[in-house]
């Protein structure tokens, strides 16, 4: 989301054909490896943050092109 999304909680899921990691978390997020920073899903996996709105709630993947879903709630 590049706009500003009121919400209370976000669940973000790797999406199923992923293969490598999908790393969630703040501006700072990492997915490498050596360097990750935030929570590291695998395929499938979720995860449910809460947060103010949704351009709180980065990603980054090891792997160009691969993503995840989500759902969220206000």
């Amino acid at each position: 989301v590049t706009s500003s999304t009121p919400a209370k909680w976000v669940i973000v899921t790797a999406e199923t054909d992923n293969t490598d990691y999908i790393a969630v978390g703040a501006s700072t997020v990492v997915a490498a490896l050596a360097t990750r920073r935030g929570t590291a899903l695998d395929s499938g996996e979720s995860v449910t943050i809460l947060c103010d709105d949704l351009d709180e709630v980065f990603i980054d993947a090891v792997v160009t092109n691969e993503g995840v879903t989500f759902t969220y709630g206000t």
